[in-house]
This record gives C-alpha cells, structure tokens and sequence, in this order.
C-alpha cells in the first residue's frame, strides 16, 4: 500500500509539472503577463496584495508551513504560477483536515474581512473527477458543497474555497478570478520563510 502511495504522489508532481508548463509556456507563447503583475516590476505602488510580495512577515506560521493570502484576483494558472515564483516549494493552498481547513478560512477573513472565494490548489485537469493537489501530496481530506463538485457545462475544473459557504469547497471554471492563498514549507535554519 504505502507503495502505490508513492506511485501516486510522483503522478501527482508529474502532473504538477505539466500544468506548470502548460500554463507557463501559454503565456511565453502569447507574450502575455498574468494582468495583475503586468507593469508592476518598476511601479512603486502595484496593485493591492502584490505590493509587499518580498517582505517575509507577510507570511503566517502554522505547523511546518507559511502560508500567504492575497486579495488580487488571478485565474487559477496565474496563482498557482505565482505562488511557485515566491518561493521555493510554494503552491496554491491544500488542507489535509478540518483543522487546515479552519485555519485557511480564519486567515482569508482575517484579511479581507469576508468571506470571499479564493483559489485552492487543487483540481482535476489531469483527469475528470479526479482532483489532486498542485503541491503534489495526497488527497485525503475534501470539504464540498453538498452540491459539489458539478463539473457544470462540463468547464469546471478547479477548486475554490468559500463556496456558497465559509470554507466549503466547489468545482469553477479555472478562468474565474479569485482571491488566493499560498503555501510554502518553512526552510529550517537561520533562514526560514516566517516565524511566530
């Protein structure tokens, strides 16, 4: 068993990798910049949740992880390129309990100030109705709507939190522009990513 769990995790980073590069090498070959960092590498006042993208106390501690919530909408491609870009191993978010769950949707209130959607990092463009993390760990935990996921007009492939309701899960068009939250390991040694 724990074989086939390793199986399974390297499919998923596979998988990571191909939706990477997909998203990656679209936008080289379309000479197009995710909307929200278009112009900002000289702009001295970038839109709102990118501005303070270097400073490491943005980040918020929670075990063995930081994790940074951003309130500038991207689609899902766009986030979870981003995420990677902030700092090695930095995914979109996944949760593993209720716990991750209830700590994700404190932290997204906490600094908007409601209960807004926002992108998870999971999704099942891989395989339909087979939904994995981008961070490549198992998916062993899942907090649906009751009326999720719906795959509606058959373009919902990407998992958002806050779905009709605090920290329910639902299936979206991967176009959509949400809000979203980053998850990074937090390097051990005299340099970690955040602190308490």
């Amino acid at each position: 068993m724990e074989e086939s769990r390793m199986r399974g995790g390297a499919r998923s980073r596979v998988l990571l990798l191909s939706i990477t590069l997909f998203f990656t090498v679209g936008w080289v070959d379309s000479g197009v910049t995710p909307g929200p960092l278009r112009n900002t590498a000289n702009n001295k006042n970038p839109p709102d949740g990118v501005q303070r993208v270097r400073k490491k106390n943005d980040w918020q501690l929670r075990k063995d992880y930081c994790y940074r919530y951003f309130s500038v909408q991207m689609t899902w491609g766009e986030a979870e390129v981003f995420c990677q870009l902030l700092a090695l191993g930095s995914h979109l978010a996944s949760a593993h309990s209720k716990e991750a769950m209830e700590f994700l949707k404190t932290f997204a209130f906490s600094l908007s100030g409601v209960h807004s959607a926002y992108w998870m990092g999971a999704s099942d463009l891989y395989k339909k109705k087979r939904f994995v993390w981008t961070d490549g760990t198992l998916m062993d935990y899942k907090s649906w709507h009751p009326e999720e996921p719906n795959n509606a007009g058959d373009r919902e492939h990407c998992v958002c939190s806050n779905y009709k309701s605090p920290g329910l899960w639902g299936d979206v068009r991967c176009d959509s522009n949400l809000a979203f939250i980053c998850k990074a390991p937090n390097p051990s040694g005299d340099k970690p990513l955040c602190v308490k």
